[in-house]
């Protein structure tokens, strides 16, 4: 789909997961875009440390749920997923949250977008507010037009900003 609107579309998929990075892999080469798609093991933006300020936008689910939840998670959810990929860490479970937040700050380019699914509620405004708190080495906000956005049942549980100019 990106290919409609841009030329020459470079998409880096990141997972820590060798099981996720090979279905990622064979996802690419069975839909015809493995010039366009580039698979990476590691954690979040470690295989991308050779593109600083280059990334258009980031796009994330992370674990996000915090630890003390996560024995009652629904079977849908827990049954069917790894914890790895849920488990968002002690307290507000904003351990993977931070580290993307923080790394986007220095991987976007200026103008770049990021787009993060949160637990909702509660949590989307504490990322919203840590998104606020960063500043760049000017010293001005790191991002602009941060937003929570609802879900299609109405919960504030998606957050979205632009990396700023400078």
């Amino acid at each position: 789909m990106l290919q409609q609107h841009i030329s020459h579309p470079q998409v880096w998929a990141v997972d820590i997961s060798p099981t996720a990075v090979a279905y990622a892999t064979a996802n690419a080469a069975a839909c015809g875009v493995q010039q366009a798609v580039h698979v990476a093991q590691g954690s979040w933006f470690e295989p991308l440390q050779h593109l600083p300020r280059q990334l258009s936008g980031v796009l994330s689910n992370p674990p996000y749920i915090p630890h003390d939840d996560m024995s009652g998670l629904q079977v849908e959810v827990g049954g069917h997923e790894p914890w790895s990929a849920l488990d968002g860490g002690p307290g507000n479970g904003l351990g993977s949250l931070q580290v993307i937040c923080e790394g986007a700050r220095d991987m976007l380019a200026p103008g770049g977008f990021l787009a993060l699914e949160t637990a909702g509620n509660e949590q989307a405004y504490l990322v919203q507010q840590l998104l606020h708190q960063f500043v760049t080495l000017s010293h001005v906000p790191a991002f602009t037009d941060v937003k929570v956005h609802d879900d299609c049942y109405g919960i504030p549980r998606f957050v979205s900003a632009t990396r700023s100019q400078q």
